[in-house]
């Protein structure tokens, strides 16, 4: 399965026109899962088709997943993070 939306900073997104005023940072969001789950980076990496550790820890850093890297997250840890994404777009949408 190729995805080829990359899920970054959501500051820069903008939907209708609007700016989305809040920054999902997605990495501190695995990276708390991790901790909350007492896992490793190293261990996560290990469970994913195409990463390493040093890239992992990278990707994490910056904030960027493919959509594909992202969904195989979820799915290692067990944890929807794309719904931090829909709650933050339907957050969005209420206040407009």
């Amino acid at each position: 399965m190729s995805c080829c939306c990359y899920l970054e900073n959501i500051k820069t997104t903008t939907l209708k026109n609007k700016k989305m005023s809040k920054t999902i940072k997605i990495g501190t969001e695995i990276r708390k899962e991790l901790n909350r789950q007492e896992r490793t980076v190293a261990w996560l990496a290990s469970k994913l088709i195409k990463s390493d550790s040093s890239n992992l820890r990278k990707k994490i850093e910056l904030n960027n997943f493919k959509c594909d890297e992202l969904y195989e997250i979820s799915v290692a840890l067990k944890k929807d993070f794309f719904a931090i994404y829909s709650h933050h777009l339907l957050s969005e949408e209420n206040e407009s």
